[in-house]
């Protein structure tokens, strides 16, 4: 029998960047959030299940979905482990708690039955994959009173990246809790890739755009690599901004730099750059493919390059980045980490690697001068660099 008495289901209509959240695509006529509390209720019957979402979900898509299915808590758009807290505030500190995220419908539910009898069976605090284990597949086992004291312990303000992801706080060596990484289970190609073609219908587009007016700074990620390139980049550099995107990075770099050419193989998102341009002569709009720049060689002193490589021909685009680079000049470059990257989940991604990998790829054109490991949102543990997010700062010799 399982130990499980309850499970939370972590979901929002919306992302940390503002973007509408992918667990709310429709597949086979109901969002994906819902098959994975499907999937949930028939690998453990005995437990009950709880939706925990931001304060602003409520009276949204999501209660009006789930109503009379599970139990619902709406609280703290920013404060996950808050919610997380809240929601067990009912149970005994020994209760074994499960979280799933809305959007992981794939995740292995064989692993987290082993998780939790691995929890309950050594009074654990915590159990949780690896560091490097793929998102998409993973659940983490809690004990319901390490939640409650980890969320009295931890600032708000001042934690407040922990308290968006707190497994990675309670399995801080020398933390005061009591933790295991389970070891990973190993796939076999052809399910990864029967994985991949049903993520098809999740992933719809290849990005989502953020929204800054929704953006919630303490999980965003996406400008959080923008402001670890920064100490790297000086105010003379000419840079080259590789996909821009929405142009959040491309704000934040103009304010940095002397000369800014930010790039983007979609020409429908130049548009939106066209009042930074009026208010910052320096910056210059550009729709291009990353692999095949129409730049002049040696133009650049530095690039960078956010969740882009993972996209496209990895070796063409290194080629790309060094050829525009000076000699000296530098690339702060960023990619999903995983420890399966072979065949990605995200059916967007041709390739993901390890951090062993995407170092020795990089180091083909580039010297390696710093590699940092993100666990996942903005939490980075110095001297750790194994997470689900690797960024690499790089030097042209």
């Amino acid at each position: 029998m399982s130990p499980v008495a309850r499970i939370l289901v972590q979901a929002s209509s919306r992302s940390w960047k503002g973007a509408p959240d992918p667990c709310m695509a429709v597949i086979d006529g109901r969002p994906v959030v819902v098959h994975t509390i499907a999937r949930l209720a028939a690998a453990f019957p005995g437990a009950s299940l709880v939706l925990v979402a931001p304060a602003f979900d409520r009276g949204g898509p999501l209660e009006a979905l789930l109503r009379r299915r599970v139990g619902m808590l709406f609280a703290h758009d920013a404060d996950p482990l808050a919610r997380l807290a809240d929601a067990t505030a009912d149970l005994d500190d020994d209760a074994v708690v499960l979280r799933c995220d809305g959007l992981h419908c794939f995740a292995d539910l064989t692993y987290a039955h082993a998780m939790a009898a691995r929890l309950a069976a050594r009074r654990l605090d915590c159990v949780k994959p690896p560091d490097d284990f793929p998102p998409a597949l993973a659940v983490e086992a809690y004990r319901a009173g390490a939640l409650r004291r980890l969320a009295a312990q931890l600032d708000p303000a001042r934690d407040a990246a922990w308290r968006v992801h707190p497994k990675y706080a309670l399995c801080r060596p020398g933390g005061g809790f009591a933790f295991e990484h389970a070891p990973a289970p190993r796939y076999e190609r052809a399910e990864l890739e029967a994985l991949r073609a049903q993520a098809r219908r999740v992933y719809a587009a290849p990005r989502a755009e953020g929204d800054d007016a929704r953006r919630l700074r303490a999980g965003d990620q996406s400008l959080f690599h923008y402001e670890l390139a920064a100490p790297h980049l000086r105010d003379d550099m000419r840079v080259l901004e590789a996909a821009c995107g929405d142009g959040a990075g491309t704000r934040f770099l103009s304010e940095r730099v002397a000369e800014l050419t930010a790039v983007d193989v979609e020409p429908a998102q130049l548009p939106r750059l066209a009042a930074l341009r009026a208010r910052r002569a320096p910056v210059r709009a550009l729709a291009a493919d990353v692999c095949r720049l129409p730049l002049p060689d040696a133009r650049f002193d530095a690039v960078t390059s956010f969740e882009t490589i993972e996209h496209t021909d990895p070796v063409a685009c290194l080629d790309s980045f060094h050829r525009v680079l000076v000699s000296g000049g530098v690339l702060v470059l960023s990619t999903p980490q995983s420890s399966h990257g072979e065949v990605p989940i995200n059916p967007h991604h041709a390739r993901e690697w390890s951090l062993a990998e995407i170092v020795e790829l990089a180091q083909r054109r580039f010297t390696v001068r710093d590699v940092i490991g993100i666990k996942a949102g903005r939490i980075v543990v110095p001297g750790d660099p194994i997470g689900t997010n690797t960024v690499l700062v790089c030097e042209k010799p």
